[in-house]
């Protein structure tokens, strides 16, 4: 994974919608980093059909 080499001093990544998944995003909560990636469409449409039960 791209993310494996960051510097220590990270704390914050910003990426695309590429970079959506639940891997990724605890690989950066477990270093403390915060991620600024969008939701993958799919997500969004989740989210909506949960929202409108």
């Amino acid at each position: 994974m791209l993310l494996t080499g960051l510097p220590d001093e990270t704390e914050e990544v910003i990426g695309d919608r590429g970079y959506d998944s639940n891997r990724i995003r605890l690989s950066l909560v477990e270093r403390n980093i915060t991620a600024c990636i969008p939701p993958k469409e799919q997500e969004i449409k989740a989210a909506l059909q949960l929202a409108s039960v």
